[in-house]
């Protein structure tokens, strides 16, 4: 990432942020990440992310917040 637009921790705990990076060194796109800390369901951490709105056109890649299977997540509020 080069810059963060904003950043948003709910009461889950849930944090979802958005900024800006580039692909490679080169190719600039706004990203999204969503990180669910043991409230996903079955209580469990999950990662989901989406790449959008590249300087080369359309969107690059969308992940849905998908349950971890190795790791972890922890959102201190």
């Amino acid at each position: 990432s080069t810059s963060m637009d904003w950043l948003v921790v709910t009461g889950q705990p849930r944090a979802i942020f958005r900024g800006t990076g580039t692909i490679n060194g080169a190719n600039v796109c706004k990203f999204e990440v969503d990180a669910w800390d043991a409230s996903f369901t079955g209580n469990v951490d999950a990662f989901g992310l989406k790449i959008t709105a590249c300087a080369s056109g359309g969107d690059r890649y969308s992940l849905p917040a998908t349950p971890l299977t190795k790791g972890s997540i922890i959102i201190h509020q």
